[in-house]
């Protein structure tokens, strides 16, 4: 036997309280869900779009990652050198970058 829709509307309007915190607790969860995969689409396209294929980045033998490696200033020159590389009106397109880790106090704190 069917419950009447009836029923079912008395029941919600008798109850709006518990009604109203169950379509809220819903609307969030699906809200939340939604941010995460905007977050998620957002990151994977700034990672695809940021990359190119004439772009490198030259480490030092044996590094794993940038913060490992360094060149010196003739090892630069000999990159800055190389056949491969692009030039325009200025000179190769090559950019040394330097990556330092500093330690330094946060604001509010002692020390």
């Amino acid at each position: 036997m069917a419950i009447p829709v009836t029923y079912n509307l008395l029941s919600a309007k008798e109850r709006w309280t518990s009604s109203v915190v169950a379509v809220l607790g819903i609307a969030g969860t699906v809200g939340v869900f939604v941010a995460m995969l905007a977050l998620s689409r957002g990151f994977k396209a700034t990672l695809v779009s940021s990359g190119h294929p004439q772009n490198a980045i030259v480490q030092r033998s044996g590094a794993d990652n940038e913060m490992t490696s360094a060149l010196s200033l003739d090892e630069v020159r000999i990159v800055e050198e190389a056949p491969q590389l692009e030039h325009n009106a200025s000179g190769p397109l090559v950019s040394p970058e330097v990556v330092v880790i500093a330690a330094l106090a946060m604001r509010g704190t002692d020390g």
